[in-house]
């Protein structure tokens, strides 16, 4: 006689509410932490709210795997790949848990707890209104956080980091809200990231809001009409563009100088990182090379600078931290997404301009912007969002063929 276990309907959608809010208290925790020179309170409820989340997606997948004893073969491979990461960490670095939780753990497994509830449920209608309020306050407080970076009174680079969470939210806000909310938040993230002077933000956004709406124009067959339509908004910008660049290179303008600076500062030092990490890596061993130091080996091993700071490149910092292994696990879970992603578009399916935002997001910050899979920062919301993506559109598959 098998025993059946009856799991509440609601207790699933508590967790998912709880852990979209603990997705915000997260992000204020690390945007105060680095606005208040780096009090460790904030930190604290950065890491804790973190650490909620992670046992809330255990207890989740936990109950779900009671219910229906098994995985879909997608998130067995996200459970291997995780597994293989605690595996290297705890042979060559020794008992590092509470940073695998926080920023190894967190984003997969989150994926994995939408997906599941999207492919059974509704998205709860009050994820719209925490989104709306949440993201609103993010905004801000991240005014002070801007502040800080242009006038040079920020703590080192990390001041301006979290300014990040808004291309992951703003891949909620496509999915969740209506076109007069996209629009506005579109435009606030876009002036912010100007303001902020990050270069590579600014290409993210341009490149990732140009995907998201010719891809919508797409799926709706005005490709040709959308495209001659943004030709002459590109033309008004770069007129527009052209006067600022007039007006401002009369002063001392701090976004001009790092633009003007793009290619001869070395990506603000990423070029000499990536060589240091390459050079560390060609020195390992055969082993480390096929089976890497462990997770965040290099702000631990290396210390580019003589600082913990990572790669710079999420490819590079796998490739260092779990070996080649480790690397061609990521870029086969990375096909696999890239492969779903397609596969929408070719089917000219609604959902398929927030996948193809997000994934201009995710490619575009574990390369250029220097991390995505390294920390639960930006990862987490654009987690949320393909995990819900991918959820939303099996449960549709299966009720059109049921």
């Amino acid at each position: 006689m098998t025993l059946r276990i009856k799991i509440p309907r609601e207790l699933n959608y508590c967790i998912v509410v709880l852990l979209f809010i603990l997705m915000y208290v997260s992000a204020i925790g690390r945007i105060m932490y680095w606005q208040t020179e780096e009090m460790e309170q904030w930190m604290i409820i950065y890491h804790y709210s973190l650490g909620a989340m992670f046992a809330l997606d255990i207890l989740f997948i936990g109950l779900h795997l009671i219910k229906f004893r098994k995985l879909e073969p997608f998130h067995s491979i996200v459970f291997l790949y995780l597994l293989y990461e605690t595996a290297i960490t705890f042979i060559f670095l020794g008992f590092t848990i509470k940073s695998l939780i926080v920023n190894a753990y967190v984003w997969p497994l989150t994926f994995v707890v939408f997906s599941i509830y999207g492919e059974r449920h509704e998205i709860p209608a009050v994820f719209r209104t925490i989104l709306i309020w949440g993201t609103g306050a993010c905004m801000l407080l991240l005014i002070k956080n801007i502040q800080l970076h242009i006038t040079g009174h920020g703590i080192r680079g990390g001041v301006i980091g979290p300014l990040y969470y808004c291309l992951g939210f703003l891949a909620l806000i496509f999915l969740l809200c209506n076109m007069f909310e996209k629009i506005v938040f579109s435009i606030i993230t876009i002036i912010m990231i100007v303001i902020s002077t990050k270069r590579a933000g600014i290409l993210i956004i341009v490149i990732g809001l140009t995907g998201y709406y010719l891809c919508h124009a797409y799926i709706q067959d005005k490709l040709n009409d959308r495209i001659k339509k943004y030709l002459r908004f590109l033309l008004i910008f770069l007129v527009v563009a052209l006067i600022a660049y007039l007006y401002f290179s009369r002063y001392d303008s701090t976004l001009l100088i790092r633009f003007s600076n793009m290619f001869t500062d070395q990506g603000s030092g990423r070029l000499i990182i990536w060589e240091l990490v390459i050079h560390r890596f060609q020195e390992s061993s055969i082993m480390k090379k096929i089976f890497g130091h462990g997770f965040h080996a290099v702000p631990i091993e290396i210390k580019p600078f003589g600082r913990e700071i990572f790669a710079h490149n999420s490819f590079l910092e796998v490739l260092y931290d779990l070996g080649i292994i480790g690397l061609v696990g990521l870029l086969f879970i990375l096909g696999r997404m890239i492969h779903f992603l397609i596969k929408t578009i070719k089917e000219r399916d609604i959902l398929a301009p927030v996948l193809v935002y997000s994934m201009i997001c995710i490619l575009l910050l574990s390369t250029i912007a220097g991390y995505f899979f390294d920390e639960s920062v930006v990862s987490v919301p654009i987690a949320i969002a393909w995990g819900s993506l991918q959820g939303m559109y099996k449960r549709r598959l299966s009720i059109n063929q049921a």
